[in-house]
């Protein structure tokens, strides 16, 4: 019957060639007959040799949460060491940068532009005075700016007259902050990486930072206790004022006590209209930007 099948169909029924023999392969080394031909055994004959205590206990792994407050715990020993030991050899006066500059004639600017230079910070506070130094400071590792710098003025009532007008003044689209130098003119200061500070906004976890910045504590609650102090009592708040920043301590006799009572009011009203101006100006920027983003979504439909 197959002898009428195509070709290509009768090679279905063909036999296939026989297979090749092969000799066995050897066993392989860790085969249990070929450990037994070379003399391979199991420990039995060495379960004598044992010791006969009693394991030690189990040992259970440290669990995420104690293993994070560990590390948590290391941590703040670290930094609690690292300040213990920049509090002992914190010293401003032995700073080589302001070793020839008075640290009574100094104003301290902060929040500064990282753009600005010298010169234009120097001229922005010349309206106040003539001034003897302008000094930016930079990262000593980075070179970049840290947008702070230190003023010194040629007399210190003009440094004065800046520490008290300067504040929250617009300077290349930022508002700066002023406070005189304390490092060298109050008895105990630290500066913020130490520890100390005015402000509450960088004092660790953001349950323990304030939300607004500003000065809220030290600095601002002694000025405004002051401004009261001179609102209410005269010349009080004058000298409370001058203590709290290192200065000498002067009687209101020298400057003329109803005199300066009397000048209390005007300045309390000069700091409104300060604060009243900074408002305006901020409300017109942030309606500049707003308009300026409606343009932006018109041109883009």
């Amino acid at each position: 019957m197959t002898a009428f099948l195509p070709p290509h169909l009768l090679r279905l029924f063909t036999p296939a060639q026989p297979l090749t023999y092969l000799p066995h392969p050897e066993p392989a080394k860790h085969d249990r007959k070929y450990r037994t031909q070379m003399g391979f055994g199991g420990i039995s004959q060495y379960v004598s040799l044992f010791e006969e205590t009693p394991p030690p206990p189990a040992t259970k792994g440290e669990k995420r949460v104690v293993r994070e407050a560990r590390k948590q715990a290391a941590r703040e020993a670290r930094s609690e060491a690292k300040l213990t030991e920049g509090k002992a050899t914190w010293d401003p006066s032995t700073d080589p940068n302001a070793a020839d500059s008075d640290a009574f004639k100094t104003l301290f600017v902060g929040r500064i532009n990282h753009e600005i230079s010298e010169s234009q910070l120097q001229r922005k506070f010349e309206t106040y005075g003539p001034i003897k130094r302008c000094k930016l400071v930079f990262d000593k590792i980075t070179a970049k700016p840290l947008g702070f710098a230190f003023v010194e003025f040629e007399h210190e009532r003009d440094m004065h007259d800046a520490y008290k007008h300067g504040d929250g003044m617009k300077i290349e689209g930022r508002r700066v902050i002023v406070d005189v130098e304390r490092g060298r003119t109050v008895k105990s200061w630290l500066p913020r990486k130490l520890g100390g500070g005015l402000g509450g906004t960088r004092r660790g976890a953001p349950h323990e930072c304030i939300k607004t910045s500003g000065r809220v504590d030290g600095g601002s609650s002694a000025g405004s206790s002051s401004r009261r102090d001179s609102s209410t009592g005269g010349s009080s708040g004058y000298s409370d004022r001058r203590d709290d920043r290192g200065y000498e301590r002067r009687d209101s006799s020298s400057r003329g006590g109803s005199s300066y009572s009397s000048s209390s009011g005007r300045d309390r009203d000069r700091d409104r209209d300060r604060d009243r101006d900074r408002d305006r100006d901020r409300d017109r920027d942030r309606d500049r930007d707003r308009g300026g983003g409606r343009d932006r979504d018109r041109d883009r439909r």
